[in-house]
């Protein structure tokens, strides 16, 4: 029952962190979110595609601040940021 509630808050929370951080483009569809809110976004969605996509991403932007990503996927309780890290220092 813990952890069905568990998944319960990060849904939730999860939900309410993409609703409400998007920056609309000016005549366009399309949002634009803090690298590190689609970092958790990302793992929340999970998969290999996602993670894949994570390294990538933050491979190209090697100032993202990992300890800010870190922090905001413990503040949401969403897990595998770790491993990821561990991946992009052994490079």
């Amino acid at each position: 029952m813990e952890q069905e509630s568990e998944l319960v808050f990060q849904a939730e929370a999860v939900v309410r962190l993409a609703h409400s951080l998007g920056h609309d483009l000016e005549n366009s569809p399309l949002r634009i979110i803090p690298l590190p809110h689609l970092v958790v976004l990302k793992l929340y969605a999970g998969g290999l595609k996602s993670m894949t996509d994570i390294v990538e991403v933050l491979s190209l932007n090697e100032d993202a601040d990992l300890d800010a990503i870190d922090a905001l996927c413990k503040r949401y309780r969403v897990t595998g940021f770790a491993k990821i890290r561990e991946e992009l220092e052994s490079r």
